[in-house]
Order: structure tokens, then C-alpha cells, then sequence
């Protein structure tokens, strides 16, 4: 709207002057004739500010001249009234009530108004935290509680939400049984305001679970419960209130999830622990898709949750649950790729591990279907290969005789060739750049040495800086470093020949990352010498000495963790791999698996999944922090620019 408000009228109602508002309008006009017609160009009517900074006085001689700016609403369709419950003002809010009250036929009409977001005043009242302008609605109009704004949501909703305890309270000991519909209480997408307690607060939702104890089995257009609202938060406080209803334990919502589902799903154990030891017989509820708890937190990836079931012997009746595709919880952890989760699952004598799925899959069939569908990218993630010969150690069969079925109708070669070819040439494009950039580094440092160069005879009494060991240390390294990322170049560039085979370009990527983090380990070794060959300050060397040896420190704990994250496959599946001959033949059968008559196959496996460029990668890593360490004691001295120091400081 176009600004055609009065200057002197609106400073008058801005500020709150009763004797300038009367200067303007005159003492006796009438009301045909009075100037307050003019609005702000948000729409804002002389009423609406008045309104909004709390001058009561005021609003009474506006609603005197003009007793129809009440049903007046600005840009935003706010009426005087909402402006006023906005902005706190429970006096102008009580005198807007009477002048509804002398209107019966407006009434409802006015007190109701609701804005262009579709909250009326007692909205606004607990949106903003005004106590005093609810209790005023309440007191004079009860029935306000039951109106919803445009997304469906109820004051008592907005007051849960915003956890005031006193508004909650207010809202439930002064609304009669009579008003509490389900919009008393509603909140957006079916919610009910015992969701939002559940969500927010322990005390809130005991009052309203005693005052309204029909909402605990209310569900919202999912159909959770407020028990799967307070699962899902992890609250077990408001879990164990809640539950003090056992019934509400076995209301699945819509998908078919029970709460101990929803329990498993987010990964809380103590709370799935605690729904198995109040109803012990939570292992036999099934979702839509026939799976239980166990089947959930496996499918979501809660680790925690499947270690902690395969500890406890209450649980057993979950072990070999099928699903409605007859998957067991095994299978369908070897389905997904989760060795983690495999393993407790292989380890555990409950488990069944030659029970068949719909198709006839047994674990096994389904570990070396997926080894045979994705047969040349195991290398990369030997997950699979390791639960196969894990699963064969344990005893468990295959059904060869459907295998070939399944390969001829689901697998389709070229499909998986042509997803092999883009990894391939993503692999090789993101090593090409790393190997490159190695490649650049290391050549630059041969001509920005650390310390610079120093010309031999130039200082007598001055070592030659070719002669330090930390320096020839670091030449070294750097060569290496050089060295091997040009390899890695040549071997890539190679690769990307567009007639280069799927094998010939899996070898050299194999060979290409073993080089590429060599070169990395040897570039961070070359930063570590270049720490040491710095030159000293000339003022407060002594702090700057201990600053070198914490940054030198840093260095060498980063190399070790480099070496233990690179060879993280090579280190710590071996480790599984043993636990489970281990815990399947003890001790015994793992000297047997190593040295007996079976280790051949044993070591095929091992090889096949560990090739020879990770063994490489250990020694190479080993080596290279062996040859930082020992030349450690001859660091500290022998180098130029430190002679001048007396070291006994």
C-alpha cells in the first residue's frame, strides 16, 4: 500500500501523545469525518500501532472515534488484536476482548482472526512467550485453544515445542473437556502435542499423558506413537514413563515397526535392552517386510546393536529370523557388504549357517554371488573374499547348483563392464593428479633446499652443507619420493591407452597406488628433515629449539598413522581372519591352519586378498621410518648455522 498516514497522526500514535492525537482529530468530530483512515505502507492503521506499543489510553479514544479500525488488517492480515497478543500487551488485549463481547455476532469472528500464516492471537501470545496474554485468552475466551494455524498446529503444540511448562500447564487447567477436540491439541503431519512433549520434556508429557491419556495410542499419518517418537530421541526416561502402559510396546506404525524397531534402527542399545527385559518376547515382532529388530539394525548399519545381541543369550530367538525373503540376519549382513557385522554373526554358535533363503541362497551362496558379480573389483574391497573363507572355515555349505541360474538371468556383462571402465578411469585420473603434484613438490625442493646452499671453502671453520647427514638424509628422500610418483605417472598413463584390457588396467592401478603412497610417505619424510635443517633464529633460539622438536615429534606420530591407515586391510583383516579359525578350532587349529596340511589354500586366499604390492607397501613403510629414527642423534648437531650456540644453556 502507498504511505497515507498522516505525519503528525502517526508521531502521535508512535510515541503515545493523547494531546497531540487530539490536536489532529479534534475534540468533537465526527466519525464520518475523522482523519484515521490512513494507513502505513505496510497497511498498518492508526489502531494496529497503538496497538502494538501497548498505549491503552490511546487505543480507547481510537476505538471511541472509530470502533470499526478493530476489524481492520494490515498487509500481513493482522488485526489489531494479534498485534497487540504479539507484542505482550495483555491490558490492550483485554479491552479488545470486551469490545468483542458487546458484538455477539462478531465475536468469534474477531477474536479468531488469524494472519496471512494463519495464527490468531493466542498463537502469537505463546510463539512469543507472553504468559499473561494466554492467561487473558484463556480466562475470557476458552475456546481459542482448539484454533490451528495454517499447518495445522494448536497452541498447546507451539507451547510443548517452545518448552514452557507454565503455558502447557495454563493450557491444560483452563480449557474444559468440552473444547479439547482434536485441534486442542493437533500439531503439523498428524502429530499430536504428546509427540512434541516426548521430544522436549519428561514433565510435559506426564501431564499430558495423565490429562489426556487417549493421545499415548494416537498416532501421526505414519501411525508412530509417541513411544516411537521418544525411542527414536533415545529419551529413556520418557520411554520407561511411557511404557507404563504395556500395550503401547506392540502398536506398529505404518510401515510395520514396532518401537523396539525404531529402538534398533537409530542405534540405541540401552533402550532395546530395556523393551527385551520389561517384554522378552520383542524378538517375535516383524515389520512389514517380516524382519526384526536384528534384521533393522544390521540393514541400518548399528554396530553396536548387533554386537550387543550377539553377547546377550536373551536374544537367541532373533539369530535366525527370516525375513519375508527368507533372509537371515547373516544373510542380509553379507548382502549389504557389512563384514563388521558378519563376523559377531559367524562367530556366535546360534547362528545357522547353512539356513536358505527364498531363492535357496545359503550365506555362502550369497557371499560368492556377490564375489562372482563383482569378481574384478575384489581386490579393491576384499570384505567379501574374507567372509567367504571365513564362512568355509566355519563349516558353512553353497548350493552350487543355483549359482549359474542366477548369473545367466541377473548378470549382465557388459553392464558391469562398462561401470568397471568408468571407475577405472576415475581411479586412475584422481592417482594421475596425486602423483603428478608428488612429482612437482619433489622437484622443486632440488633447488629450494632448506638453508640454502654453501659453497665449499666459502667459510672456513664452516661444514659443507653436502656433508650434514640430516641434508644427505633429505636429498634421499626426496629422490625417492621423485622416483617413485614418476613411476606411478608412466604406469597410469599407460592405463589410459583407450586399448588397454580391464586386467591390464586393474594390475597397473593395484601397482600405481602402492607407488603413490610410497611416494607420500617419502615426501612427508622429506618434510620432516626439512624441519630439522631450518636454521635458528638469532633471538630466543632455545624456544624455537623445543618448537622444532614438537613440530618434529608431530611429524613422525603423522607418519606412523599414515602407515597404519594405508595398510589398514593388510594389518587388520589377518587379525579377523585368525579370530575366527580361533574361536571355530582354538588354538590349536590356527598353528594347523598356518602350518599344517590346509595352509596352501589358506595362503591362496591371503594372497589373493592381500597382493604383494601391500606387503611391499608395510616394508617399504617400516624401512622409511626406520631411516628417520636413526639418524635422529645426528641431527641435533654438525649443521652450520648451529656452531655459534652454546648448547650447555
Amino acid at each position: 500500500m502507498s504511505h497515507t498516514m498522516n505525519h503528525e497522526l502517526l508521531q502521535a500514535v508512535t510515541t503515545g501523545n493523547r494531546d497531540l492525537f487530539e490536536q489532529v482529530i479534534g475534540s468533537n468530530v465526527i466519525v464520518t469525518e475523522a482523519p484515521l483512515t490512513g494507513v502505513t505502507a505496510e497497511g498498518n492503521s492508526v489502531l494496529h500501532i497503538a496497538a502494538s506499543h501497548g498505549f491503552l489510553e490511546l487505543v480507547e479514544a481510537i476505538c471511541r472515534v472509530d470502533g470499526t479500525l478493530i476489524r481492520a488488517r494490515n498487509n500481513y492480515f493482522d488485526t489489531p488484536l494479534i498485534c497487540a497478543a504479539r507484542a505482550g500487551h495483555d491490558n490492550v488485549v483485554a479491552h479488545f476482548i470486551r469490545l468483542a463481547a458487546a458484538e455477539h455476532e462478531a465475536n468469534e469472528a474477531l477474536l479468531g482472526a488469524r494472519n496471512s500464516d494463519g495464527a490468531s492471537a493466542m498463537h502469537e501470545a505463546v510463539s512469543n512467550g507472553h504468559f499473561a496474554v494466554l492467561e487473558t485468552l484463556l480466562l475470557e475466551e476458552a475456546w481459542l485453544g482448539s484454533t490451528v494455524n495454517a499447518r495445522g498446529v494448536s497452541p498447546l503444540y507451539l507451547a510443548v515445542l517452545s518448552g514452557r511448562a507454565d503455558m502447557v500447564q495454563l493450557l491444560i487447567e483452563q480449557s474444559p473437556e468440552v473444547v479439547r477436540s482434536p485441534a486442542y491439541y493437533s500439531g503439523p503431519d498428524g502429530k499430536t502435542a504428546l509427540h512434541a512433549a516426548a521430544l522436549v520434556s519428561e514433565d510435559m508429557t506426564e501431564s499430558l499423558r495423565l490429562s489426556m491419556p487417549m493421545l499415548t495410542r494416537r498416532g501421526d499419518d505414519f501411525g508412530n506413537t509417541a513411544l516411537h517418537y521418544a525411542t527414536s530421541a533415545g529419551r529413556i526416561r520418557v520411554v520407561n514413563l511411557l511404557l507404563e502402559d504395556p500395550t503401547l510396546a506392540y502398536l506398529p506404525n505404518s510401515y510395520g515397526q514396532y518401537p523396539v524397531h525404531i529402538a534398533a534402527i537409530k542405534g540405541h542399545v540401552h533402550i532395546v535392552d530395556q523393551f527385551f527385559e520389561l517384554y522378552p518376547n520383542c524378538g517375535e515382532l516383524l515389520d512389514n517386510n517380516g524382519r526384526n529388530a536384528l534384521h533393522c539394525a544390521i540393514e541400518h548399519g548399528r554396530m553396536k546393536v548387533v554386537t550387543n545381541i550377539c553377547k546377550s543369550p536373551s536374544f537367541t530367538q532373533m539369530m535366525n529370523t527370516r525375513d519375508k525373503q527368507g533372509n537371515t540376519p547373516l544373510h542380509l549382513a553379507i548382502k549389504l557388504g557389512y563384514a563388521s557385522m558378519a563376523f559377531p554373526l559367524m562367530l556366535d554358535a546360534r547362528v545357522s549357517l547353512n539356513a536358505t533363503n527364498n531363492e535357496g541362497l545359503t550365506p555362502l551362496d550369497v557371499a560368492i554371488y556377490k564375489r562372482d558379480q563383482w569378481c574384478t573389483l575384489s581386490t579393491f574391497n576384499p570384505r567379501i573374499i574374507t567372509m567367504i573363507s571365513c564362512l568355509e572355515w566355519r563349516g558353512a555349505n553353497s548350493r552350487p547348483w543355483c549359482l549359474p541360474e542366477r548369473q545367466s538371468e541377473q548378470l549382465d556383462m557388459r553392464e558391469t563392464e562398462n561401470i568397471l571402465s568408468s571407475l577405472y578411469s576415475n581411479l586412475s585420473q584422481n592417482l594421475l593428479t596425486i602423483s603428478v603434484l608428488i612429482a612437482a613438490a619433489s622437484f622443486a625442493a632440488f633447488f629450494t633446499v632448506p638453508g640454502g646452499y654453501i659453497a665449499e671453502g666459502e667459510d672456513a671453520g664452516v661444514p659443507v652443507l653436502s656433508e650434514v647427514p640430516a641434508f644427505m638424509s633429505f636429498m634421499e628422500f626426496n629422490a625417492l619420493a621423485l622416483g617413485f610418483s614418476i613411476s606411478a605417472t608412466m604406469l597410469l598413463l599407460l592405463t589410459s591407452l583407450p586399448d588397454s584390457s580391464q586386467r591390464y588396467r586393474r594390475y597397473n592401478i593395484r601397482y600405481s597406488i602402492a607407488l603413490v603412497e610410497t611416494g607420500i610417505l617419502a615426501m612427508v619424510s622429506t618434510v620432516v628433515y626439512v624441519v630439522r635443517l631450518t636454521p635458528l633464529p638469532a633471538g630466543d633460539w632455545y624456544e624455537f629449539l623445543h618448537l622444532k622438536g614438537d613440530l618434529h615429534f608431530f611429524l613422525r606420530s603423522m607418519i606412523i598413522m599414515f602407515i597404519l591407515i594405508a595398510n589398514k586391510r593388510s594389518l587388520w583383516w589377518p587379525l579377523r581372519y585368525a579370530r575366527l579359525i580361533y574361536s571355530q578350532f582354538g588354538l590349536e587349529g590356527l598353528f594347523a591352519a598356518l602350518l599344517g596340511h590346509r595352509p596352501v589354500r589358506l595362503l591362496k586366499q591371503l594372497r589373493s586378498i592381500y597382493p604383494w604390492q601391500n606387503i611391499f607397501g608395510i616394508l617399504s613403510s617400516i624401512v622409511i621410518y626406520a631411516l628417520i629414527i636413526i639418524p635422529v642423534s645426528q641431527m641435533d648437531t654438525g649443521l652450520p648455522w648451529q656452531s655459534s650456540h652454546n648448547w650447555n644453556v
